[in-house]
């Protein structure tokens, strides 16, 4: 909420500042008058919004007579901002007759907190049986550190060669640019020549990135997605989360028409694929390290849990778990 605050006096300050350098100092006014006063608006009743939902959310719900029980959290920073918001996306998903209790709901900008020393704790209050649904039965993340694939018998050759292809090339390319440019011909015909030199090694550049990416880039992805990477298993639900510029969650239900495959590793370690018949690509290639980081969880990160200690324990829980019989909010 503060940070929002900030926000909704910092743009439309900035709007504003904009406008008077353009009417001061530029040979065109932009006029964004409008626009200052539209962002004001539009903040203003996000944060409101806001509010009536942490509100709604953080207010415990009337007692019906029947039976409550109560999770403890604790972290190391106070329970504001978006940790809350987290805490109350996971209620609103998957746990909707449940309430978050903690010391400061709303904190405005500069103001300091009512309990600093209960700041850091908070507790969902609720059904039972779904607080139940939310408590992981294990979480973890996948092995870490430099992983070698079945698709690297064929990336790293296949790479090789198109490193060996494209940067002897590209530097041919460069290299007569440049001695044509030393030479101070301002003719037609070298300027023409020149400039082709340079397209042509403009056009290369992104196969030498390529090459690049094929050969060394992919690993450090591949590590940096592993190391982004959390899983987490509750009664009916398995937990794909991924930090990788923003948070994002898949959240995978165990009904009967989820398969669940094990494929050991060795040293103990294995991967659990849901669905292998789906995604019996991934199974082969491995995960997809080629796609961009924006890209949505639900299209880099296939349902599979991958590469995690003590794996035959955790599909051993998967399988004593009833399955999920559509009473779920999800």
């Amino acid at each position: 909420m503060a940070s929002l605050t900030v926000l909704t006096l910092v743009l439309p300050a900035g709007l504003l500042l904009l406008s008077y350098a353009t009417l001061n100092g530029a040979a065109v006014f932009v006029d964004l008058k409008l626009s200052a006063a539209l962002a004001l608006l539009f903040l203003t009743l996000l944060r409101y919004w806001n509010q009536l939902r942490r509100k709604f959310w953080c207010t415990p719900a009337a007692p019906d007579g029947g039976e409550l029980a109560l999770w403890p959290l604790r972290r190391d920073a106070p329970w504001l901002e978006a940790p809350l918001d987290h805490l109350i996306d996971l209620l609103e998903q998957q746990a909707g007759a449940c309430r978050v209790v903690v010391p400061d709901v709303h904190l405005a900008l500069f103001q300091e907190l009512r309990w600093p020393e209960l700041a850091h704790q908070a507790a969902i209050v609720g059904p039972p049986a779904q607080l139940a649904r939310l408590q992981a039965l294990w979480s973890g993340q996948p092995q870490q550190g430099f992983i070698l694939r079945r698709s690297d018998l064929i990336l790293i050759p296949a790479s090789l060669l198109v490193g060996a292809l494209v940067l002897p090339l590209e530097i041919a390319v460069i290299g007569m640019a440049w001695q044509l440019a030393q030479m101070g011909d301002h003719s037609q015909t070298a300027t023409l020549i020149l400039g082709a030199l340079l397209a042509f090694a403009l056009f290369g550049l992104p196969f030498v990135v390529l090459a690049g990416f094929l050969l060394l880039g992919r690993f450090w992805f591949d590590r940096l997605r592993r190391r982004k990477t959390f899983y987490a298993f509750t009664q009916q639900r398995v937990l794909i989360c991924s930090t990788i510029l923003k948070r994002r969650i898949r959240s995978v239900a165990l009904d009967q028409k989820i398969k669940v495959t094990l494929t050991p590793h060795p040293h103990g370690i294995g991967s659990l694929y849901l669905n292998m018949d789906v995604y019996l690509w991934w199974w082969l290639m491995g995960p997809p390290w080629w796609l961009p980081f924006w890209l949505d969880v639900e299209v880099y990160q296939p349902p599979f849990v991958e590469r995690i200690a003590d794996a035959a324990q955790v599909y051993a829980i998967l399988q004593n778990q009833p399955p999920d019989t559509g009473d779920d909010p999800l």
